[in-house]
């Protein structure tokens, strides 16, 4: 949170720039998209209805620690997130993972999962999940999305991934009176939810553009990692927490 690393909010994609598609009657119950996440890492949900002041304060206190020298730090730690689970909300996400280091070194990357009740493709015919992720295809390319020409399938099991890479965009943002300009990388993973026609999508984001294809292979790595799994069935790995700072394990993404 010190020194000359930009905003993670500075990451998180606006609410205009996340697609949408069909929308219809969510199913009863969908299967959770898992993510496996390396190092540790804070997860946020920017929801309407999260007690954002008590994640905001767990964060802080995991983080920075309870003593009472440590006030400051924590209240900054706060002020920090804050931002980040404004602009998570106002991008409709409905959870948000910061990377916060991996083997000690910090790595700048904000994951946002998108998941609206009944974003569905229509009129895909079955639920396979590569029929899904064509039809898919199909509405981008007649959108015309920003990347869509240079858009590759993923596999994953169980399901499909539509990848969709952003071009490149500098931001300019300033640190402790110092202004800095970083190039932030984008990329979203569409996920095509087994055995329905629903659609989930995770987008990864750093300000570590300068080295995009090494960080587009750690993207990659992340996406194709992941599992979908029965709301039911999570109950391995690193339990996902609102506010919570985590280690190295699985987490669910929505739900």
């Amino acid at each position: 949170m010190t020194g000359a690393v930009p905003d993670e909010a500075d990451c998180i994609p606006d609410e205009a720039t996340t697609p949408r598609v069909v929308t219809a009657p969510p199913a009863a119950t969908l299967p959770q998209l898992m993510l496996r996440l390396p190092g540790q890492w804070v997860s946020l949900d920017p929801r309407e209805g999260a007690n954002v002041d008590a994640q905001l304060k767990r964060v802080a206190r995991e983080l920075v620690g309870a003593a009472d020298e440590a006030a400051e730090a924590r209240r900054q730690v706060r002020e920090h997130f804050a931002g980040v689970l404004s602009a998570a909300r106002e991008a409709q996400a409905q959870r948000v993972f910061l990377c916060h280091e991996i083997s000690g070194l910090p790595v700048p990357v904000a994951i946002t999962i998108h998941a609206p009740n009944g974003l569905r493709m229509t009129p895909t015919v079955g639920t396979r999940p590569d029929a899904v992720i064509t039809t898919l295809l199909e509405s981008f390319t007649e959108l015309e999305l920003e990347g869509i020409e240079d858009a590759t399938r993923l596999e994953v099991e169980g399901s499909a991934i539509l990848r969709v890479v952003h071009r490149l965009v500098d931001v300019a943002t300033a640190d402790d009176g110092q202004e800095l300009t970083f190039r932030r990388l984008r990329a979203d993973y569409w996920y095509a939810v087994p055995g329905t026609k629903q659609i989930v999508l995770a987008s990864m984001t750093t300000q570590l553009g300068e080295i995009a294809n090494v960080m587009l292979q750690f993207f990659d790595a992340i996406a194709t990692a992941a599992a979908f799994e029965e709301g039911a069935a999570f109950e391995k790995g690193a339990a996902f927490e609102k506010g919570a700072v985590f280690e190295e394990g699985a987490v669910r993404g929505v739900g």
